[in-house]
């Protein structure tokens, strides 16, 4: 033991033989604190104090438990310290006796390197706008492991969630981001362990558009025609005008636009922007185009032609590009005012409108050419109205009937007022419900002409009904029937007869010969046999009639005399009897 160690003396009896010292080798005294906390990353440096021992030199060396580690030297350095590097270490220190044998004394300390938890990496994800959304962290605990989680996103520092899940149940377009899964412990010497991995949340949606945008220039000015279009990914963009494609645009995600270098009446109106992506498909808006400009016909030109139909009814209609929105005035062709048109606008678009020229029971008088004026505050047009009949005509008129013996001479005037070719006929009838024809068509093409026509072979003292029947391509209208009696047979010897019927051809040749002077001087004679398009005939409204026949003038009264003078004979025979 080193306190047996000192100065020995040897005495004998009384006597001081010999002074021995002894001297005790012994080894050195190592001391360590029991554990040394440090933190992953920094310099460890532990010292192993001790005691000399003797004879004093040391040498000191570490060694780790279970591992083949050394490290020479009284102070144990480890730069950079690992969370591997945690462990049992030992300091041994030693000192060499005169004998040569090794004193030798150790002391262990326990390295606890403190580390934070590790968070597994975070693939980037793709969710469509309205989708239940699920980030599970995966966390290695650290040193120590209790562990706090929690999320943040980049750019926007109010946003937080706790725990290893990042959920949205309904996840919209503005959660897009970057985001980061957190894991924290708290060291025991102090400070924080720290560790994060980020990954890009991609929220997919469809196209989102502008709405309500309006552009208004002066016809012959440009225009550019722009919308915002907003979608992930970027869209498709296509731009139509009454459903013609004018332009298509790819990967659109901020404005798209379309420019007019010029500008026309018939530019104005809406145009359609559709965009598409992955997401949704044809997502639309309108981008609205007014061109201010002055009234023209919408077809081109300076003319329109008006019909009315046999229900005599006047609703034409005169389509006008226009904008803003144009009065209208009509005229007759030497300018004094429309009284019997009414005139009317309706709106059909933004720059076309419609004018309405209106009349019921339109009569002869409403047919001719008018002048629509038609004008804005950017300038006017004068349009040519035409308006003409496309009906059956009118019935005929100042219908006349004189009878005599077995014969009528029936008068009228022609309804014909223009535009279109007509016909007229005679039919007669003896119970004015069953109409049979009495004479062909007569061609009628001047205005209210006075028309004339016999009909013979009637049966004497006999009451007839003769109307006049008209018709063109359209249809067939028929006068109201007249009346009259034919003349009562009178008696007389046969010579008589024959002297009766000398004195009526000689008259029918007068009769004739003046009604020819007279229609040459006034009007025009009919020429009977004149006959009208087989198309025309055919339209005569499936009217059924007796074909008539134009009779032979001579063979006619012929054969009025021969019947006069066989009736004679056969009342004089009865006499004599």
């Amino acid at each position: 033991m080193t306190s047996d160690a000192g100065v020995f003396i040897l005495i004998v009896g009384s006597v001081q033989r010999n002074t021995t010292t002894l001297e005790v080798e012994y080894p050195p005294y190592v001391r360590l604190s029991g554990t040394q906390k440090t933190v992953e990353g920094r310099n460890l440096n532990v010292t192993c104090s001790y005691i000399s021992g003797k004879p004093p030199a040391t040498m000191f060396y570490w060694t780790k438990t279970d591992s083949d580690f050394r490290f020479n030297g009284q102070f144990l350095w480890i730069p950079s310290i690992a969370r591997e590097d945690s462990g049992t270490y030992t300091c041994f220190a030693e000192n060499t006796y005169s004998s040569e044998n090794k004193g030798k004394a150790n002391a262990t300390i326990e390295i606890d390197v403190q580390y934070p938890p590790v968070v597994s990496p975070l693939p980037n994800v793709k969710h469509v706008v309205g989708d239940h959304v699920k980030i599970t962290c995966v966390v290695t605990a650290g040193n120590p492991s209790s562990t706090t989680v929690y999320w943040t996103k980049s750019g926007n520092s109010g946003f937080g969630q706790s725990g290893s899940s990042l959920v949205f149940p309904n996840i919209s377009r503005t959660q897009n981001g970057i985001y980061s899964c957190v894991a924290e412990n708290n060291y025991l010497i102090g400070g924080k362990g720290t560790d994060q991995q980020s990954f890009l949340l991609d929220v997919l949606y469809g196209p989102i558009l502008a709405t309500g945008q309006t552009v208004r220039v002066s016809e012959g000015q440009s225009a550019r025609l722009s919308t915002s279009v907003s979608s992930n990914p970027a869209s498709n963009v296509s731009w139509f005008k009454d459903n013609v494609l004018l332009l298509i645009q790819p990967q659109v995600n901020g404005t798209t636009s379309y420019t007019i270098a010029r500008t026309e009446c018939t530019d104005t109106g809406p145009f359609l922007v559709v965009a598409s992506n992955g997401v949704q498909s044809n997502h639309s808006t309108t981008v609205s185009l007014y061109v201010y400009c002055s009234p023209r016909l919408a077809e081109g030109g300076s003319s329109v032609e008006l019909s009315v139909g046999s229900n005599r009814y006047l609703n034409g209609h005169v389509l006008v590009l226009s904008f803003p929105q144009p009065n209208a005035s009509l005229t007759l062709q030497n300018g004094a005012l429309n009284t019997l048109i009414t005139l009317r606008i309706e709106t059909k678009a933004d720059n076309l409108f419609t004018i309405m020229l209106i009349r019921s029971n339109a009569q002869p008088n409403v047919f001719g050419k008018y002048v629509l004026d038609v004008t804005n505050q950017y300038g006017g047009t004068k349009i040519d109205i035409n308006i003409i009949p496309k009906s059956k005509p009118f019935p005929a008129a100042q219908i006349k009937v004189n009878c005599g013996h077995e014969d009528a001479f029936i008068t009228w005037q022609s309804s014909y007022f223009g535009y279109e070719q007509q016909y007229s006929y005679v039919q007669y009838s003896t119970d004015n419900i069953k109409f049979v024809n009495g004479s062909d068509y007569i061609a009628e093409d001047n205005k209210q002409e006075i028309l004339q026509i016999t009909v013979s072979d009637l049966q004497d003292s006999s009451v007839y009904y003769f109307r006049v029947n008209t018709f063109n391509r359209y249809g067939l209208s028929s006068s109201m029937s007249t009346n009259c009696s034919t003349g009562t047979t009178q008696e007389s010897f046969t010579s008589t007869s024959i002297i009766v019927c000398s004195i009526l051809i000689v008259l029918l040749f007068l009769a004739v010969t003046g009604l020819v002077f007279i229609s040459y001087k006034y009007h025009k004679v009919k020429n009977l046999s004149e006959r009208p398009p087989r198309e025309f005939v055919n339209a005569i409204d499936n009217q059924v009639y007796e074909q008539y026949a134009t009779p032979n003038k001579k063979n006619c009264f012929r054969r009025c005399c021969n019947i006069r003078k066989k009736k004679k004979r056969q009342q004089h025979n009865q006499a004599r009897r």
